[in-house]
């Protein structure tokens, strides 16, 4: 199966100000919702301390309302149950040294946030657990697929208490390749499987987006690179079927987001190629 990107519009545009924070914010992705649009963004200076906004656009991905939430950086948003949620992760500096992460998940309608727990994980330096995490949805369970490649490492949790227990066995040390999370998986009835879009770091200033495909026996399958209009970071962030068609949303910068002094989110249409 492959994947190709036909860009449809640039929206949530995003510049530095002079006091070093962006003017809207960065990595904004949204889900159709109601007669409009709702997302997240990550607001701040593309620093430590950035926060996540939940942003609401009109039927033309206007903006029509922002505010922050709670800590965290680069949202990645889906639909659970009918609920548009979101979510992120967010660094702090440990008292054991070195950076950990918190993992939150945010209902963007109620705007109340999650904090999760990990089943033998009770710390969680940046590298143990790393971020990127790919949302599914199956059998109306929620599950994080942690890593892709070069193995599969999924998360069960539950939204009401926050315990996310490991669905496959549980590694000390987490390998990952450059073909890493981006959107979550939605389901694709024609190919009977799960599909979804990650970035691929081949640099810190290059991104390239690629499919990855989960079957119910729990194969995989990666894609190679997708063609894309400019060179630069392309992170795809939200996935969402309307109107029979398949939409991403994927946050863009001429170079990394710590660096770069403008941002923006490209809607494209995503067209899969026959089934084999």
């Amino acid at each position: 199966m492959k994947a190709s990107l036909k860009h449809i519009k640039t929206f949530f545009h995003s510049y530095k100000e002079a006091s070093g924070r962006f003017d809207r914010g960065l990595f904004a992705n949204v889900l159709p919702y109601k007669d409009g649009y709702i997302g997240a963004c990550r607001s701040g200076n593309a620093g430590l301390d950035d926060s996540i906004d939940v942003i609401k656009l009109d039927k033309d991905y206007e903006l029509l309302s922002q505010s922050t939430v709670t800590g965290g950086e680069d949202p990645r948003c889906f639909t659970y149950k009918g609920t548009p949620y979101a979510l992120t992760w967010k660094p702090y500096y440990h008292p054991e040294g070195g950076h950990h992460f918190f993992y939150k998940v945010i209902n963007l309608e109620t705007k109340d946030w999650t904090l999760l727990r990990v089943e033998d994980v009770p710390s969680t330096p940046v590298t143990r657990l790393g971020k990127n995490w790919i949302p599914l949805i199956k059998d109306d369970d929620l599950y994080f697929i942690i890593s892709i490649d070069p193995e599969l490492s999924v998360l069960k949790c539950d939204l009401d208490t926050g315990v996310c227990s490991w669905e496959t066995e549980y590694q000390n040390e987490l390998s990952i390749t450059i073909s890493r999370g981006g959107t979550s998986m939605v389901y694709f009835e024609e190919a009977d499987k799960f599909i979804g879009l990650g970035h691929r770091t081949h640099t810190c200033h290059n991104h390239k987006p690629f499919l990855y495909t989960l079957s119910k026996d729990g194969s995989v399958f990666i894609g190679s690179d997708c063609e894309v209009p400019r060179d630069g970071v392309h992170d795809p962030l939200s996935l969402f079927w309307q109107n029979k068609k398949l939409y991403c949303c994927v946050g863009y910068f001429p170079i990394q987001a710590g660096d770069t002094g403008v941002g923006w989110t490209d809607l494209y249409e995503v067209e899969l190629d026959e089934i084999c």
